[in-house]
């Protein structure tokens, strides 16, 4: 007989101290917490679920934004809520707030905690049924299918929280929603700091406790998090609402009526979904598709917007996509008197923030009327980084396609670049017939073989500071990134085999370390690959560096995210070889020098996979791997326990794909090389 639903709480704990890192440059304006979904702040849908379901008394912990979050309560709370608020100077992380709540939970009986950065619709009644029996400390709403799927559950129990195989069998994903006893405070420390309830979590299941982990149906959940995550809730929401779904209850048709009604008034066309808050402007000829405007925001005329967020009183010029606010904004003060002494009109520019690159550099890409440009901000943890400028105009002076510098301030570290545009060799390559590939990667190669000629000797003439040059100890980066972050971390080889892939290893560098050196580019992908009016111009050569120039050749033309036509990549050869007559070795270490890239790629991509955000790297390693076992094929090198080590991580990972568009997926994002 299944277990009675325990009586409802009446209480609960909302978080939203946290900052939306994921959401700069916005958060740094709107406090996440209050970014509307359909129009209503995502944290007044989730207090609006929960007071629905029974909940009298509500805590919201506060950190950034902390005043207007607070300000916001009376305009937006449901009637019959009573608030309280916690603020945290220092953030304390999930498990913290609890701590700094206890006088609030700790007499009393199961209490929720909602996580503010989720959209959601559901029915409680299997968590509350799961959480009855007196063992089960806490009951998780997961999902199936799904998000990251980062925990392991075995007959209805989470097992692990820190899956090493996302997405495999009996994983899920939290969806931000937990029903707990007041007991979880005996696991967590009596003062306060910043600390997880994962840890709390797993220290209770070594306790013995139970962690009820509920799937749910006829439920809707997405994660709002990042702007790409924020659109697609958002077009979610209105397909349920269309299909007569549980989520669709977040979507307010007559709101985005009224949106489509003043852009044709305006002469502006919508497509797909238009969200759109108070004192929005649309320009004449605009066209605006799958988008978010917020109050006060802009479309300029004649724009096409697709898959934005459009910021308070920001203008979304032409082409500008994802997350855009003012330039005023976004910029520090070191940044706007760099542009104002170029001649941008600050108040009437726009940035637009692109996808992070998975490295300590950060990018905003910035447009006026008639003016545009890119604003690169770096760390100061990969000295690499501040070269680039100095590199770009070394570059340039030889007449190489490289973007011009506008303006650099070492010292605040970030420099200016003309914008080439976005339009990549990877993004024109997805679905191009032979022909159009041939021609492309002709232009690209020719190029290529320029900058290997001519870089190498100006740079040593002029005495170029840059990255120590490949040798031994770069090779061993490599090498040790691959054999203990794919093979012993992700893969689970025994040592043994780790072994004996370093030997074979160690040799492939041996016959690279013997070849003539070049000035390399270093990360020659094809999304570092930017195709300007059909002519393409390098960037992301900061970590440029002298090494055989059959790595750069390796880098291009076994790019795991291009699927080259049937001897395309040996016509490419032949011609960089008829380019360089003198550069026979690179043409003979081809294959080794690929071993030796792809290894380095794989290492990456589970070294980035360790971290939550970085787990989309994973969708990356089958082409990797099954371009590695073409390279061990025609290296002619006898690689024995490389090849076993690839075939077991094909076999792990389900079977080799084929080297085709349709295997290849969607748009790939590539981690920094060391």
């Amino acid at each position: 007989m299944p277990a009675l639903p325990a009586p409802r709480p009446r209480k609960a704990i909302v978080l939203a101290a946290g900052f939306g890192e994921r959401m700069r440059p916005l958060s740094g304006v709107l406090p996440k917490p209050l970014l509307p979904l359909w129009g209503r702040p995502a944290l007044f849908r989730a207090l609006d679920l929960l007071r629905a379901w029974g909940v009298r008394e509500a805590l919201i912990n506060l950190h950034h934004g902390a005043d207007r979050i607070f300000d916001a309560a009376p305009r937006y709370a449901a009637a019959g809520l009573r608030l309280a608020f916690s603020f945290e100077p220092e953030i304390l992380g999930t498990g913290g707030a609890l701590v700094r709540a206890r006088w609030f939970i700790e007499n009393g009986g199961p209490f929720w905690l909602f996580n503010a950065d989720v959209a959601a619709a559901l029915d409680p009644t299997p968590l509350l049924r799961a959480i009855s029996p007196p063992d089960t400390l806490a009951a998780l709403w997961v999902h199936p299918d799904l998000g990251p799927r980062t925990v392991e559950v075995r007959e209805g129990r989470v097992v692990s929280f820190r899956s090493p195989r996302p997405g495999a069998p009996g994983t899920r994903t939290f969806c931000g929603l937990h029903l707990l006893r007041p007991e979880i405070l005996r696991y967590l420390p009596r003062e306060e700091s910043f600390f997880s309830i994962i840890e709390a979590y797993e220290a209770a299941l070594s306790d013995g406790r139970k962690i009820a982990a509920i799937a749910l149906e006829n439920a809707g959940w997405a994660d709002i998090g990042t702007p790409e995550n924020y659109l697609e809730a958002h077009g979610a929401i209105r397909v349920a609402a269309r299909e007569g779904a549980p989520f669709g209850r977040l979507y307010d048709a007559a709101a985005e009526f009224r949106a489509r009604r003043a852009a044709r008034g305006a002469g502006a066309q919508t497509r797909g979904f238009v969200a759109a808050g108070a004192g929005v402007r649309w320009g004449a000829r605009a066209v605006i598709e799958d988008s978010v405007l917020l109050d006060g925001a802009r479309v300029a005329a004649g724009a096409r917007i697709r898959s934005a967020i459009v910021g308070p009183g920001a203008t979304a010029f032409d082409g500008m996509e994802r997350l855009i606010v003012r330039a005023t904004d976004a910029l520090t003060a070191a940044e706007q008197t760099a542009l104002r002494r170029l001649g941008w009109p600050l108040e009437r520019a726009s940035a637009e923030a692109p996808a992070p690159r998975g490295s300590d550099r950060s990018f905003l890409r910035l447009a006026a009327p008639r003016r545009r440009a890119m604003l690169i901000r770096y760390g100061a943890g990969r000295p690499e980084n501040a070269r680039y400028a100095g590199h770009a105009r070394f570059l340039r002076a030889l007449g190489l396609p490289v973007p011009a510098v506008l303006a650099e301030d070492s010292e605040a570290r970030f420099a200016v670049f003309e914008d080439l545009g976005r339009h990549t060799l990877e993004d024109d390559l997805r679905g191009a017939m032979p022909a159009r590939f041939r021609r492309l990667y002709t232009a690209v190669v020719e190029a290529v073989a320029d900058w290997h000629e001519r870089a190498g000797p100006a740079a040593r003439a002029a005495g170029l500071a840059m990255e120590p040059a490949f040798g031994p100890e770069v090779y061993g980066y490599e090498r040790r990134l691959f054999l203990e972050r794919f093979l012993a971390e992700f893969l689970g080889c025994d040592r043994l085999l780790i072994a004996r892939v370093e030997r074979e290893l160690r040799g492939i560098a041996q016959k690279l370390e013997a070849a003539a050196p070049t000035l390399l580019h270093r990360d020659l992908q094809s999304s570092n690959i930017l195709l300007l009016r059909g002519r393409p111009h390098f960037i992301d050569f900061q970590g440029m560096r002298f090494g055989p120039a059959a790595y750069d050749l390796a880098s291009l033309l076994c790019d795991p995210y291009v699927a080259m036509p049937d001897g395309a990549r040996d016509e490419m050869l032949r011609l960089y070889a008829a380019r360089r007559p003198a550069a026979a070795d690179a043409i003979a270490l081809f294959w080794p020098a690929a071993a030796q890239r792809l290894s380095q790629a794989l290492g990456a991509y589970a070294r980035l996979a360790s971290t939550p955000a970085g787990r989309r790297f994973l969708k990356h390693v089958p082409v990797a791997l099954a371009r590695l076992r073409e390279a061990i094929e025609r290296s002619g090198l006898s690689l024995p326990a490389l090849r076993s080590a690839v075939a077991a991580a094909e076999r792990r990972e389900g079977g080799s794909p084929t080297d085709s568009p349709r295997a290849l997926g969607g748009r790939r994002e590539e981690p920094t090389a060391p």
